[in-house]
């Protein structure tokens, strides 16, 4: 048994960057201001963002002194094209209840992990087997014309008010672009 994990353990880590796509892409946030770290934060909230092929993966701060509540089944994702489409996250993808996401609250000074998979995306092939496609074609030659590419996503919130104010709903929008279009060659580019 022993020497069954130590042979696949250095198979499994030479695997970890691998691609089943000829082309990688390269994002920066465009709103609400550029920057290639597609960070964000104002005095209430703190978000970061990795684009993969598949999915953006969130990484959202409560900076403030109460309780946030992050509005998952509004959340929207929207395509280059500028059709707005639901969204999956953590909670739901490769569920029977993909598209039925809840709201969380996010605790002052915690951090929520999640990702952002357009539910158009998301294909079910048969019991507990689901695909997802990536955002762009990443697969032939055709893949260089997504640079420049634009898309979107909004996440509603809300935050706690004064007295008088109650709770307020924010709507964070977030627009990226892609920036560059390279071939992959079964490596990760620096």
């Amino acid at each position: 048994m022993l020497l069954f994990v130590v042979v696949l353990a250095p198979l499994a880590l030479s695997c970890a960057d691998l691609s089943a796509y000829r082309y990688r892409q390269m994002y920066a946030m465009v709103n609400p201001h550029e920057n290639h770290d597609r960070t964000f934060q104002d005095e209430n909230l703190a978000f970061r963002f990795e684009i993969r092929e598949k999915k953006i993966e969130v990484f959202i701060t409560n900076k403030s002194g109460s309780e946030i509540k992050l509005d998952w089944p509004d959340v929207k994702y929207i395509d280059a094209s500028g059709s707005k489409h639901g969204v999956a996250n953590s909670q739901t993808l490769f569920t029977k209840n993909v598209d039925r996401t809840r709201p969380t609250i996010l605790k002052p000074g915690r951090t929520e992990e999640n990702v952002i998979v357009p539910l158009k995306n998301i294909e079910k092939l048969e019991q507990w087997t689901w695909s997802i496609k990536p955002f762009f074609n990443q697969e032939d030659e055709e893949a260089l014309s997504n640079k420049g590419s634009l898309f979107s996503v909004i996440i509603p919130v809300e935050l706690a008010g004064d007295e008088a104010e109650g709770k307020i709903s924010k709507l964070y929008s977030f627009r990226f672009k892609v920036t560059n279009v390279i071939p992959y060659r079964n490596h990760t580019p620096r």
